[in-house]
């Protein structure tokens, strides 16, 4: 355990006058702000945003006629910290900072366990922690035996990768992470490592290292991370054509181009300039796993295989849609111009009509564009698609798909009171849009400067074109979305709160949010001398975050229960949100151990949320059996 954290913990224990319903909040909600406060750049914290962030939940479950009365409890922690010299709290921004010999500490990224974590218990008493901001009740012992084997897994530092990055690899001055985790790579070469993890309120599951060498985080981290052990690999065996084809889909890696790679981590690539999402050090350590079978027929590489749109696969299934199914790899193996981004960005091209963007008595139209070549096939591909199409199928707003290309492209704005978004982006000149290699269409950009088209009514429009594409070709994907609205809708006009909810695994899931009615810049911050900022908050609905909320906790329980399924049969697994990390050796049992999870996890799904609601059950359901379910869910 970190000192600060400890310190933080020990703390927040201490404080006397303290209601019995905060006794099992104050270990994770210690853990909590330590999180948010550490890292290179994190020092941007105010107290009162993380109070907000928690009281309205807390309020809602232990005290819900006077979340004021919450956020003096969560005051006192702020107040006990300050007052105990762990942090610093500017009276007039409200930023809180990390103080003395704390600051260093919280600076330094954590490191991976050097001996095998502790198992973790649920109890009322507990000083575990597994959820974020949750008391340790909330999870579900599936959930903890999951966990406790997941971490129990050993790795180690790939000596050849980190000779090759002493070599080629050169990083800028803003690549801190990347800088210290070759140096710590460096330091630490010899010895195993652990990853413990934890998981947010939905039960997606995350690594406590701060990602470093982890197989979670970026191509560096990932590349250098291997399991302890090798392993044989006997290249007769149909796991290792799997493993051939993989390579092949993901990397663009064979037998007759290997050897290049190795020879030149960026052969083929043609500005050597290193950036994470190229991948440039993953394809290099799968090259490399390559030769090590092929040389000496074994290994230690952690094979990776996703699912594909596994958020839209779910909803599949939840719907019985036989045709979202096929597009999500549910029912057989597809090529990617199959799957539910390319259909989507070609029918999106085949109708010019969805390429305009109507609001507030604004009209923009881009179909011209298609009348260039080179525009029209950008936009029919897979590239162009993923990222709209992902986030549309979650509930994002035309709007919220073109902040998230512009967020890519470094543009920041805020809006005033009561100015519109749309506004903003109408007045959005190309000339703001820094880094306009980031979005992932530049020819259509480069066509639409030339013609005039301003960058806000560029995104507009593409954004509307993908979403009415999508919803077209699989209005259930819609129909689920809106059902989740209604279900949101109707739980806090009788409730005054949102949804709960069990998720398959047994979670406790339970997330309010609130808004700000009025701040009180003169709050005199308890055991404390300092001054604070506090609000008067009011719940909010969060509708159109319920469908995208319910289906990460679907897909966090097929990924817990898989795992489970795995460590029975002596498999180890390293997941990545809706990715299966294990041996080569295991790539096609592996499959089959998370076909029969999501099989499991749908068959004993319930809306327990709609319980005491008008609507009872999801509307317009198809007729796919899921049983019926083909091993290619993942690849």
């Amino acid at each position: 355990m970190n000192k600060t954290l400890d310190k933080l913990i020990d703390s927040a224990k201490s404080i006397k006058y303290m209601p019995s319903y905060m006794d099992e909040w104050v270990t994770p909600l210690s853990v909590d702000f330590w999180r948010e406060m550490r890292g290179f750049d994190k020092f941007n914290l105010k107290a009162y945003e993380w109070i907000r962030k928690h009281a309205p939940t807390i309020a809602a479950l232990e005290n819900p006629n006077d979340c004021a009365h919450v956020q003096i409890q969560l005051w006192k922690l702020i107040g006990t910290w300050q007052e105990n010299g762990i942090i610093l709290v500017n009276g007039k921004t409200n930023k809180v900072f990390f103080d003395h010999d704390h600051r260093d500490n919280a600076l330094e990224p954590i490191r991976p366990l050097k001996n095998k974590p502790r198992k973790l218990e649920i109890t009322n008493t507990s000083s575990d922690y597994l959820i974020s901001g949750r008391p340790m009740t909330w999870a579900s012992q599936k959930q903890v035996d999951a966990i406790n084997t997941i971490q129990e897994v050993p790795y180690k530092i790939n000596q050849h990768v980190l000779q090759a990055m002493k070599r080629h690899i050169v990083l800028s001055d803003d690549q801190h992470i990347e800088s210290y985790c070759i140096e710590y790579a460096k330091k630490e070469q010899e010895h195993e490592y652990y990853l413990p993890c934890f998981l947010d309120w939905r039960g997606r599951i995350y690594t406590d290292s701060g990602s470093l060498l982890s197989y979670q985080n970026g191509d560096i981290h990932r590349a250098l991370c291997d399991y302890a052990e090798n392993y044989a690999v006997d290249i007769s065996c149909a796991y290792f054509k799997l493993f051939l084809q993989h390579l092949q889909d993901e990397y663009n890696i064979n037998v007759d181009n290997y050897a290049h790679i190795l020879n030149d981590p960026y052969y083929g690539i043609e500005k050597k300039i290193y950036k994470s999402k190229d991948k440039v050090w993953c394809r290099y350590r799968a090259a490399l796993a390559l030769y090590e079978c092929l040389q000496y027929g074994e290994t230690s590489y952690i094979m990776q295989q996703d699912a594909t749109c596994s958020g839209m696969g779910h909803m599949a299934c939840i719907m019985k849609d036989a045709r979202l199914a096929y597009h999500t790899a549910l029912r057989t193996k597809i090529d990617k111009n199959e799957d539910l981004y390319s259909v989507t960005a070609s029918h999106a091209v085949e109708n010019n009509r969805f390429f305009t963007y109507k609001e507030y008595g604004k009209e923009y139209d881009v179909s011209s564009l298609l009348e260039n070549k080179e525009v029209y096939d950008e936009l029919s591909s897979r590239k162009s698609a993923k990222k709209p199409v992902m986030i549309i199928a979650y509930g994002s707003s035309i709007m919220g798909i073109a902040r998230g290309w512009l967020n890519d492209a470094d543009v920041k704005y805020t809006l005033e009171e009561d100015q519109k978004e749309i506004d903003v982006l109408d007045k959005l000149t190309w000339g703001q849009v820094i880094n306009k290699n980031e979005i992932p269409f530049p020819k259509t950009v480069k066509a639409a400067r030339e013609a005039g088209v301003k960058p806000g009514h560029l995104l507009l429009c593409l954004a509307n074109a993908y979403s009415r594409s999508l919803q077209l070709l699989f209005p259930s994907i819609t129909e689920f979305i809106n059902f989740m609205k209604q279900v949101s809708q109707k739980t806090f006009n009788l409730h005054n709160r949102s949804v709960q909810w069990k998720s398959p695994i047994g979670m406790f899931c339970f997330n309010q949010k609130a808004v700000t009615l009025e701040k009180d810049i003169n709050f005199t911050v308890p055991y404390s001398k300092s001054r604070g900022i506090s609000e008067v908050l009011q719940n909010v609905a969060s509708t159109a975050g319920q469908s995208p909320n319910r289906i990460h906790s679907i897909d966090a329980a097929v990924m817990l229960y898989s795992c489970s399924l795995a460590f029975k049969e002596n498999i180890p697994v390293s997941p990545i949100h809706d990715s299966w990390g294990t041996r080569i050796i295991d790539c096609i049992k592996i499959k089959e151990i998370v076909r029969q999870g999501m099989i499991d996890t749908h068959m004993e799904l319930s809306f327990n949320e709609l319980d005491g609601l008008p609507t009872k059950s999801i509307p317009n359901k198809g007729s796919w059996d899921i049983n019926d379910m083909s091993i290619s869910l993942i690849s």
